[in-house]
């Protein structure tokens, strides 16, 4: 099953009402970006893996995913193959 959230805040709803099993996080959202949403599900002891998805693709970009807590990082256009790759690995 897949739940979709259209901003940070909503993405908080959903994984606080019913676990997922990943977290595909966008980091540029409106409401709340990606970042402060991945803070936010980590102090609250959220543990499932939470990988970024997004366009920035710099190399501050993936520290500050590191350094909030996010699991891996893949980046836009993501290839059908890659995503699962992904998914398969933290699954």
């Amino acid at each position: 099953e897949v739940l979709l959230a259209a901003d940070g805040q909503q993405a908080l709803d959903i994984a606080f009402a019913s676990p997922p099993d990943v977290i595909l996080m966008d980091l540029m959202m409106p409401v709340m970006d990606g970042f402060t949403t991945t803070e936010i599900l980590r102090k609250q002891g959220v543990i499932v893996p939470i990988i970024a998805v997004t366009a920035n693709t710099d190399h501050q970009a993936r520290i500050r995913c590191w350094d909030v807590g996010m699991n891996d990082f893949l980046a836009k256009p993501i290839k059908k193959e890659t995503l699962f790759h992904t998914l398969k690995q933290w699954i």
